[in-house]
């Protein structure tokens, strides 16, 4: 067993415990098989956990998404499952029982490390993986490419120069940027690195000496085409290979702005000035312009073509063509591609019944299950288009649904339009809307594991903050016209059924001192499973606008007995 290994190697050389991460050098959330290093010692496959090995045990914290993924997958691995938010906190518990601790410094942030105790050993470990992990994937090596320039408002100099420009600092200094969607963002260029997420492994260090602005790209150069190098050169973009990034920062004599989230350990140690910590990032991604809105709310109307025709071909043929789990997915990411999507915005997630409970579940060969025309399915999709990004899900209802099956439906509904009708005043936190949204659910003495909402990225990470509509966020960010966040509240049954409905928001000036959502989603929401007479009058006017503007923008692009599908789908309630 792998984890076996691990362990020998921490008796033989008298170290307390090993960490691992489901992480890269730059912090990322998603992740290049290279460096799924969790996945492979525990069998965890989810996005999100920590590994801690010990001499004689081994512990996985994640979150609720996850709870009973993990569960399942950690078994064979006898690993101990740490429910964050319910059992001992990681930090906590490596401070209290850990003195010795080994990890590979270029996967551990900054910030992990600060949580630490001081009197803790650390021991940069990144060779041992390699000595049981045979056949680790290779790094990447695909191209990136240039956006083109009707897709974007400004150029990466001025980008550069403006981030420098943020910190408002007169003094010599540089920014670096470790973030791959920041760099991608910041310069105008989208990768093919990481699955679903259109970004390149890179680093990006923004300088400034003596009023003179310099902008380097660490980068493997085989990566960059002819059109790539002569975007660079006309944005006065110095390119570097990628590992220089780690000598030219140990030799930089002044101050350097940094994530402590995004920049991994090995850099920082390497610093010379270690006191200052400068978030550098001024979300300026995360509020869209008018050129990211217009294109981003094309690639939803396309988006919305393909989730519709998808609908109409899993209600019309359910029971009489054989599904499964997989066979829905596939077909579903061949309408995208049909769309125009170039690739997803992260694995489809189609959990049919009891899979529908596991929030963040994948389908294998081992758990696809048959679709029957019997209970829900619960479909969490996105695809990415040169336009933007998408997320959505939506739980398909057939045949055999208990009232409390509907009930529970009705209630995650009016969970989502209750926020998607909110208006607040600009003040207003991504936390304090959560409450608005599990209103309906805690009035029940109901809730879900999970945000409400997440930002989304311009084709981009599907992920995207500062934006996470969570009252447990530990650090609250104010809305602002302009950024576009998902709304997904759900209610899930293990061994029974998961309900989830997600559209994605526009923020929108409702009048000088107030804002309000804009769904840009174009899906309907399934009628055979909703309990109307729970809805309020404004719920249900809401619902039936909506449904109106669904069928408005999409019947044009279906063909006859789809748009009579959709018609009937959208019809008032």
């Amino acid at each position: 067993m792998n984890i076996t290994f691990i362990q020998k190697y921490l008796k033989d050389h008298n170290i307390d415990a090993y960490i691992a991460f489901i992480s890269d050098d730059h912090g990322s959330e998603y992740i290049m098989p290279y460096f799924k290093s969790v996945a492979f010692l525990s069998n965890f496959t989810g996005s999100a956990g920590t590994l801690l090995i010990c001499k004689d045990t081994a512990y996985l914290w994640t979150d609720g998404r996850y709870f009973l993924q993990a569960s399942k997958q950690l078994k064979k691995s006898n690993t101990k499952l740490m429910k964050i938010g319910i059992d001992e906190d990681m930090y906590s518990f490596i401070n209290k029982n850990v003195k010795s601790l080994a990890f590979d410094f270029k996967t551990a942030s900054v910030s992990f490390v600060k949580q630490l105790n001081r009197n803790i050993t650390l021991i940069d470990e990144s060779k041992i993986l390699n000595k049981i992990w045979l056949n680790r994937p290779k790094k990447s090596k695909k191209k990136i490419i240039c956006l083109p320039n009707n897709t974007y408002k400004d150029s990466a100099s001025l980008k550069c120069h403006k981030t420098l420009k943020a910190t408002l600092n007169k003094s010599s200094f540089a920014v670096l940027i470790c973030a791959l969607d920041d760099i991608a963002y910041t310069l105008n260029l989208r990768g093919f690195d990481i699955p679903c997420n259109p970004v390149f492994m890179s680093y990006l260090f923004l300088s400034k000496i003596d009023n003179q602005e310099t902008y380097t790209l660490y980068i493997d150069k085989s990566k960059l085409t002819n059109e790539v190098n002569k975007k660079l050169k006309e944005e006065n973009v110095v390119v570097k290979p990628y590992n220089a990034i780690y000598k030219d920062v140990s030799s930089f004599p002044h101050l350097i702005y940094y994530s402590a989230n995004k920049t991994n350990y090995k850099l920082y140690s390497l610093m010379k000035r270690k006191r200052n910590v400068t978030l550098y990032p001024t979300n300026a991604k995360a509020i869209k312009n008018s050129i990211d809105i217009a294109n981003t709310i094309d690639a939803h109307i396309r988006d919305g073509i393909a989730m519709c025709k998808f609908i109409y071909y899993v209600k019309s043929n359910v029971g009489k063509i054989k599904m499964s789990e997989i066979s829905i997915a596939d077909y579903l990411e061949k309408l995208r591609r049909k769309q125009g999507a170039f690739e997803l915005s992260f694995n489809t997630i189609a959990g049919y019944k009891e899979n529908g409970a596991i929030i963040h579940y994948q389908a294998t060969n081992e758990t696809n299950k048959e679709i029957k025309d019997d209970g829900f399915l619960l479909v969490d999709s996105g695809g990415q288009y040169y336009y933007g990004t998408t997320d959505v899900t939506r739980t398909i209802a057939f045949n055999n649904l208990s009232y409390q099956m509907k009930y529970h439906f009705t209630l995650v509904l009016k969970a989502h339009i209750d926020l998607a009708m909110a208006v607040f005043d600009k003040n207003t936190t991504d936390a304090a809307l959560d409450l608005i949204a599990r209103k309906p659910l805690w009035d029940v003495n109901l809730d879900y594991n999970h945000g409400t909402g997440h930002g989304v990225g311009h084709l981009l990470n599907v992920h995207e903050g500062p934006i996470n509509i969570n009252h447990k966020k530990k650090n609250p960010k104010k809305m602002k016209k302009g950024m576009i966040s998902s709304d997904e509240p759900g209610l899930y049954f293990e061994n029974q059924y998961g309900i989830r409905h997600e559209n994605e928001l526009l923020c929108v000036s409702y009048d000088k001192d107030h804002l309000c959502f804009k769904p840009i989603t174009y899906v309907p929401f399934d009628k055979d499973a909703i309990l109307v007479e729970l809805l309020s009058e404004k719920e249900r006017k809401y619902l039936n606008d909506y449904h109106q503007m669904v069928y408005n923008v999409i019947s044009p692009f279906l063909n006859k007995k789809e748009r009579e599908f959709l018609a009937k789908a959208t019809k008032e309630i």
